[in-house]
Order: C-alpha cells, then sequence, then structure tokens
C-alpha cells in the first residue's frame, strides 16, 4: 500500500504531537482523531481502481503517477554542551639551545690607506669624588681608674685630604699597683704629614716622641730594700720617617717607594742607641702578569752603655724577585743576599698561592729566609725589665722558614687562614732572671733552635655592625742550645667582639689565654708558669652628637698571673670617662 504525500504529512504532524508539551495534550488528541478519518477515507479511495478519461490530454497522461517515498527519523535527541575539562598551565623552563651555527664571514678586502695611526687607549686612575667633602675630626678622650690610672687620648685632623693632610696624636697612661714599687706609665706624641704634589708623587713624614717609665717591682724576697732610682727603668724614643713613592705609574712602567728613617733611643742609665734605615723598593711590570721586584735595605745601629762603647749591629740586604699574578696563581720566586754584621748569608725567598674556589680557598705554601732585627729597643719593648747594663752584644735573628696553608672566605662574612710552618732560628734571643733579688732579666741567645708553629685565624664580620674574630698559635721548641725556651710562650688563644647594639651603645670585649713560658729559679732549677686567663670588657654610649661616655674593664677574673717570671700584673681595675669630638 504506498502511501501519498498527505499521508507522509499527517504521520509526521502524528509524530510531534506526540513530543508536545503537556498543555497541549487535549489538542493534540483532537489532532490525532481528524488524522485517523482522514487517513481511512484516504484508504478507501486508493482501493478503487482508477478510470482514465478518455478527454485527459497527453500531457497529462505524461505525468508521472507514481508517488515519492519520503522517510522520516524520530529522535528523542535533546541537544547539551559537554562540560569542558579546566585546563592546567605548567611553567617549565625554556630548554637551552646548544646548537652552533656556523657563521661564515665573507670580508672583502679594504684596499684604502690612510695616514692616521689610532692613538692607544691607557687606563688612568679615576680621580676622587670632589662631590664628597673632606672633613677634618678632632676628639678627646679622658678617664680615671683605680689604681690610680689616669687616662688620656687625643687625635687632631687638618688639611683638604687631597694635596695634604696633617694627623696629631698625644695620649698618657699609667698606674700604681698594690705591691711595692708596681708602677708604669707610657707618654706618646706623633706628627703624621701626607702631601702630594702637581707631578702626582706622594710625600710622607712623621715625627714621633715615645717615654715609658718602669719600675723593677718583681724583688723576691720582699725584704730586700730598694730606693726609687735602683727599680726606675725610664725609656726615651725620638724619631723622624721619610717617604715618597708616585701614585700613578709612568710610561717607563716603574713603581718605586723609598724610605728613611732616623730614631735615637736613651734611658736612664747611660744607655745610647743610634738607628738608620735606608729602604729603596721598586717594581718594573714587564708584562700583564709578571713584573719584576726589588728591594735594597740598609739597617744601620750604634749602642753606647756602661758595659760596651760604639758597639755596632749593621745589617744589609738586597731582594730581587720575579713576581706571576694571574687570577688563579701568584708566584715570588727570588732570593736574599746579605750580610749580617759582616757575615755573608744567601736566603731563599719563594712563595706560591693558588686559587681553587676563586677566594673561598686559596692555598699557600713558601720556603723563606728572614731577619727579625734585635736592637736594644726593640727588646726593651719585648721586656721592659731588661737589664741594660750588661748588654755587651746585639745579634740579629735569622730565620728559615718552610710552611704551607690556606686561606679564603665562606660566604659574605666569615673568613679564615691557618698555616702550618717549621723554623729553624739562629740566635733567638733569651730572657733569664738575673741580678739581685732576680728583678732583672738578661739577655741570652741561642745558637740554633728548631720550631714547630702551628697558626690559625678565624673571622666573622656583618658591616661595621658586628665583628667577631679569633686566633691561635702552637709553638714547640726543639734543639734548642739553651736548656729551655726562656721567655717564649708555647701556646696563645685570643679573641675579641666588636658590636653596635643600638645606634648610639658600642661593645667591645677581649679575651686573651696562654701557656706560661719556662723561667729559671735561683737554684738553676728550669720551671714552667701556669696558664694564664684575662678578659677586658669595654662600654661607649653617646649622649650628644658631641659628646659619650666611656667604660673599660680589664681583667674581669682578677687572675693573678704572671707574663714575666716574679711580675705580677695588676688585678681587676675599671676605667671611665668621657669623649668629646670637635667636628
Amino acid at each position: 500500500m504506498l502511501a501519498t504525500p498527505v499521508d507522509a504529512q499527517k504521520r509526521s504532524k502524528k509524530q510531534k504531537a506526540k513530543t508536545s508539551q503537556s498543555s497541549k495534550k487535549k489538542t493534540t488528541a483532537k489532532t490525532q482523531k481528524g488524522s485517523k478519518k482522514t487517513s481511512s477515507k484516504q484508504k478507501t479511495s486508493t482501493d478503487k481502481p482508477k478510470v482514465v478519461d478518455p478527454t485527459t490530454t497527453a500531457l497529462e497522461l505524461s505525468k508521472d503517477t507514481t508517488a515519492s517515498r519520503v522517510v522520516t527519523i524520530t529522535s528523542a535527541f535533546k541537544p547539551s554542551l559537554r562540560s569542558a575539562a579546566k585546563i592546567n598551565f605548567t611553567a617549565a623552563s625554556a630548554v637551552q639551545d646548544t646548537t652552533r651555527i656556523p657563521l661564515a664571514y665573507k670580508v672583502p678586502a679594504q684596499n684604502l690607506f690612510f695616514s692616521y695611526q689610532p692613538v692607544p687607549i691607557k687606563p688612568l686612575a679615576m680621580d676622587p669624588d670632589s662631590a664628597m667633602k673632606w672633613e677634618n675630626h678632632q676628639y678627646i678622650k679622658a678617664g680615671y681608674g683605680n689604681y690610680s690610672t689616669p687616662f688620656v687620648d687625643a687625635a687632631f685632623a687638618f688639611g683638604d685630604g687631597q694635596k695634604e693632610t696633617w694627623n696629631i696624636n698625644a695620649g698618657h697612661v699609667g698606674s700604681k699597683g698594690q705591691l711595692p714599687f708596681q708602677r708604669f706609665s707610657k707618654t706618646n706624641l706623633s706628627f703624621t704629614g701626607i702631601f702630594r704634589s702637581a707631578d702626582k708623587h706622594e710625600w710622607t713624614t712623621r715625627a714621633f716622641w715615645n717615654n715609658q717609665i718602669q719600675y723593677k717591682y718583681g724583688f723576691l724576697p720582699n725584704s730586700l730594700n730598694f730606693v726609687d732610682t735602683d727599680l726606675k727603668q725610664s725609656f726615651n724614643t725620638t724619631g723622624i720617617e721619610l717617604g715618597l713613592q708616585n701614585k700613578e705609574v709612568g710610561e717607563n712602567g716603574f713603581l718605586y717607594k723609598p724610605q728613611f728613617s732616623f730614631s735615637y733611643f736613651s734611658d736612664n742609665r747611660a744607655a745610647r742607641e743610634v738607628d738608620v734605615v735606608l729602604k729603596a723598593p721598586f717594581q718594573k711590570r714587564l708584562s700583564k702578569f709578571i713584573s719584576f721586584d726589588f728591594n735594597a735595605v740598609a739597617d744601620i745601629t750604634r749602642l753606647t752603655n756602661n758595659a760596651v762603647k760604639n758597639l755596632g749591629n749593621n745589617l744589609y740586604y738586597i731582594d730581587p724577585a720575579l713576581l706571576l699574578a694571574t687570577n688563579s696563581l701568584k708566584l715570588h720566586l727570588g732570593f736574599v743576599p746579605s750580610w749580617d754584621s759582616a757575615q755573608f748569608y744567601l736566603l731563599p725567598d719563594i712563595t706560591a698561592e693558588a686559587s681553587i674556589k676563586g677566594d673561598q680557598l686559596v692555598v699557600m705554601a713558601g720556603w723563606q729566609g728572614y731577619y727579625q732585627k734585635n736592637t736594644y729597643r726593640s727588646l726593651a719593648n719585648v721586656n721592659p725589665f731588661i737589664w741594660s747594663e750588661v748588654i755587651n752584644q746585639l745579634r740579629n735573628t735569622r730565620i728559615m722558614e718552610q710552611y704551607a696553608g690556606f686561606k679564603g672566605s665562606t660566604g659574605k662574612h666569615l673568613t679564615y687562614n691557618a698555616k702550618l710552618a717549621f723554623l729553624r732560628l739562629y740566635n733567638q734571643p733569651l730572657f733569664l732572671n738575673d741580678g739581685l733579688g732576680r728583678k732583672d732579666f738578661r739577655v741570652l741567645y741561642d745558637g740554633s733552635m728548631d720550631v714547630l708553629r702551628l697558626k690559625a685565624e678565624l673571622n666573622y664580620r656583618v658591616q661595621e655592625k658586628f665583628n667577631i674574630g679569633a686566633a691561635m698559635q702552637y709553638q714547640q721548641f726543639t734543639r734548642t742550645t739553651a736548656p729551655k725556651a726562656f721567655g717564649l710562650l708555647p701556646f696563645e688563644v685570643n679573641g675579641n667582639i666588636r658590636w653596635q647594639v643600638l645606634k648610639d651603645l658600642h661593645v667591645k670585649a677581649d679575651a686573651f689565654f696562654f701557656d706560661g713560658a719556662f723561667y729559671q729559679t735561683a737554684l738553676g732549677e728550669n720551671r714552667k708558669q701556669s696558664f694564664a686567663t684575662d678578659v677586658n670588657l669595654g662600654l661607649e654610649f653617646k649622649v650628644k652628637p658631641k659628646l659619650s661616655v666611656w667604660l673599660q674593664m680589664n681583667n674581669m677574673l682578677n687572675s693573678r698571673y704572671q707574663r714575666w717570671n716574679q711580675y705580677e700584673v695588676l688585678g681587676f681595675n675599671v676605667l671611665g670617662g668621657v669623649v668629646y669630638s670637635f667636628r
């Protein structure tokens, strides 16, 4: 049974009616009934055979009477959008492109010639910033403490800071202990001037005067009777220094810095000593990494006392060396021909430094020979209780040292340094108790001595606000000509702290620890002093922009130790005062 287009439309309407909304159910039902009646009528009419009208034209007969087929697709599809997944972005570093693109350049030959020659570029030192104003500061620090201790320290600066600068320093300190004749005082005055000439040369001058008064209070037994003049030692030093150096390297590539110094040392026991030193160091740069260093030194000393007249101690030497300096290696190759009191000695001068991790780790090693000039003045600075009347000879200490170590830094604040050395000392001065009451120290020169020395330093610094440091030195003395290394310390440790607690409050602390030295009793027995500890603490607080108050506490543990045999140090002492600044 064939369906006509009318039937197809009716079926389509019937399917649409089924999917219509519930509110239109009644209307849909009526439409369906009408559709059924119409459909039945169509079926009845199609069952009857068609009769061809004889009047029908050929055109009408030629029309296709076959019904067209219609396909209707019915679906309950409900359109909807699919839930989209969230896109997550993950950051990733770009892959480094390590491929090298070969680039070939073809530069055509230039056939042009010019008479102009380019001027070579030479680096010049940058002039100081004229915007920074030079300020001359002056201050006076004064105070007083127990043990009848006056304290004065002053400094004054003058000049423009560019062409000339003048400095004046002065100071005085003294104490009177509880023991008989336990007194000392130190007074100093110095003048320093720095002048810069128009030809880029700098002159340095210095004149100074020092006075030290020390009483020999370490006599035993205490029942011995002495007067003031028997125990008083008064040392006076007057001297001048003059130096010249070129601030800029000339076309010849030379750097030079000659120096001259003169000092006159005397005491209250008719001892007089004159010392003249001439130095002529210079450096010639041979290339970017290689330079030649040279230094010539003449050190002339004359001593007159009650034991000898015009005692000479002269030292001459030259020090040529070749210096190689790169970013990771520093090599110093040289030798030192020397004449010590007319005796010739050839000393080595070889050092090397290699950077392993830049400034973080530097290893170093060396083999060096050098001198320690011994004069009456230098010996009195080491031991102020020296017996000057019996000094009948002066010998210089010749030192042969072989060492290895390392140094460097960790981070921005921590630095360190450590060195292990083997030394052989010739004519090392030792100090033995002698004289009435064994209050004096006689100088004994050890002909040959081997020393194993270990040194280490550690420092932590945070700008100018906080600094803490520590140092250690261990020495083992063997093969001495003398029975023991009298007066030399075998072990030392010291530490210090500088701390700006507040803007106007500064704190400093120092600690010293050392193992006692050997000494000899009146019976010739060799004994060793006990371990010593000394702790100091200081404070300074700014009350006004130009006025500060300070407090210093020394030997806070009240240790009654002896650095030199029979000479006990002062106990706990406190000083306090003010600081006034002239700005």
